[in-house]
């Protein structure tokens, strides 16, 4: 299966069109990441290699920086690596100024471009004087929470699933607060977590 690749297989298929193709190699972690940044490259001058998850971007491109091979680059989400204070440890990789896409598109002027498409101003305009602020900063305060307890997911090592939560089960559809307690409650439910403890 395609999505099974390990990271030597990812370096081999690099090294085999290198011989057919003198361009530069930009791996990235999933078909998303590909279809976003194939707008900023030259597709006839770089191609770009799916790797189907981050540390198989970060394994492909060691594998390729030891062989030598020049013309070789790997972006991947920063995730939590900034909170953690990681840094990449080779010279070909580089990571996101955010998050992950997602929370980076939201800072850009991308965001504002997507809302007044969808979105009235004089609804915008409402909702920031309801609610005091840019739309922006009440998403990014109303998400902080989740982010917090996924991180503390992983640091603890307590594997709640995230994938598939219902966020109407937490989130306010109307004024977008996220209640804590309720945030709570639906992890611990679709995790089956039931021996972590509230706090």
């Amino acid at each position: 299966m395609l999505t099974d690749r390990k990271p030597f297989q990812l370096a081999n298929e690099v090294r085999l069109k290198r011989s057919q193709f003198p361009g530069a190699f930009l791996l990235l972690e999933g078909p998303d990441d590909s279809r976003f940044y194939r707008r900023f490259v030259d597709l006839n001058r770089c191609h770009l290699v799916v790797c189907f998850n981050k540390q198989n971007v970060i394994s492909a491109v060691k594998i390729l920086e030891a062989d030598g091979l020049s013309g070789v680059l790997g972006i991947v989400d920063q995730d939590f690596d900034g909170l953690d204070n990681k840094k990449p440890d080779c010279q070909g990789l580089v990571t996101s100024d955010c998050h992950d896409l997602e929370s980076t598109l939201i800072r850009s002027s991308s965001f504002e471009a997507v809302l007044h498409e969808h979105a009235s101003d004089e609804k915008l305009k409402k909702f920031e004087d309801n609610y005091g602020g840019p739309l922006r900063d009440w998403l990014l305060a109303s998400a902080r929470p989740l982010g917090y307890l996924r991180w503390n997911s992983i640091r603890m090592g307590l594997n709640l699933a995230f994938e598939g939560i219902r966020f109407s089960h937490f989130v306010d559809s109307h004024s977008l607060v996220l209640d804590p307690s309720s945030l709570r409650n639906e992890i611990r439910n679709h995790s089956q977590a039931w021996t972590v403890s509230e706090q």
